[in-house]
């Protein structure tokens, strides 16, 4: 893992092939590093205007794997939700599915700072992306608590109706 992250600041921040970068950031988890979220958190905010016609699949992959750690990882969780609703410089749609991707993953006692959260959401995307995530998890009495509170039902707001209308 020292090598690794002797070397990760340098291969994200480079030009170079984004698979490369892909590799680095799942050796970087596979071995267990403990700056994995951080480099995580990096790749998430790389830039899509990278000569690369592919580099939106850094930020995307990067995503994609904290929000696996976060299944488990209270610090990944923690990561997931400040990128979630406090990550200004983010691109929307990845702001989008990372706040779909917290309410996802929180844990019970994270639901009311969610709802919280929610209230003051001023993007009805993410605001219905997070709601259908929540509507995913109907056998725990917190989050249905959380959908009432955000008069939520399945046949009112889903992601696809509110995509429509925009």
């Amino acid at each position: 893992p020292g090598t690794l992250d002797a070397r990760a600041a340098a291969i994200l921040a480079s030009t170079g092939p984004v698979a490369e970068k892909v590799a680095l950031l799942r050796a970087l988890r596979d071995t267990a590093a403990p700056s994995t979220l951080h480099w995580l958190d990096v790749a998430l905010h790389a830039s899509s205007n990278a000569p690369d016609a592919r580099a939106h699949l850094l930020p995307n992959f990067a995503l994609e794997q904290m929000t696996e750690l976060a299944v488990s990882d209270e610090r990944a969780r923690g990561s997931l939700q400040r990128i979630a609703f406090d990550s200004t410089e983010l691109a929307l749609e990845l702001r989008r599915r990372a706040v779909a991707a917290y309410a996802a993953v929180c844990a019970p006692e994270q639901l009311n700072d969610l709802s919280a959260q929610l209230w003051r959401e001023r993007d009805e995307l993410s605001l219905a992306g997070a709601l259908s995530a929540l509507a995913s998890r109907p056998d725990e009495p917190r989050v249905q608590s959380v959908l009432d509170a955000h008069h939520y039902t399945r046949s009112e707001t889903s992601l696809d109706e509110a995509q429509s209308s925009n």
